[in-house]
């Protein structure tokens, strides 16, 4: 059965998470707030049409930008 939960019901659940569930729930929200989003579909479209267009990046480069994603903590 679902229910309902209050803000502060999940403001109290939230604070009841370890750090690996925290980071999970923000990653999470995150994405519902960019899949929402109409310009972020707008964004992926775009994307989407330039792979197709035959832009894309090698294993090297996707690498390299992982790299520095990490290394700002992402």
């Amino acid at each position: 059965m679902l229910r309902t939960m209050s803000l502060t019901e999940i403001k109290t659940a939230i604070d009841g998470l370890n750090d690996e569930e925290r980071i999970f729930l923000a990653a999470y929200m995150r994405h519902k707030i960019d899949e929402d989003s109409t310009a972020r579909r707008e964004e992926i479209a775009a994307i989407r049409d330039e792979m197709a267009a035959g832009r894309r990046f090698t294993i090297a480069q996707l690498r390299k930008r992982h790299d520095e994603l990490a290394a700002e903590g992402y």
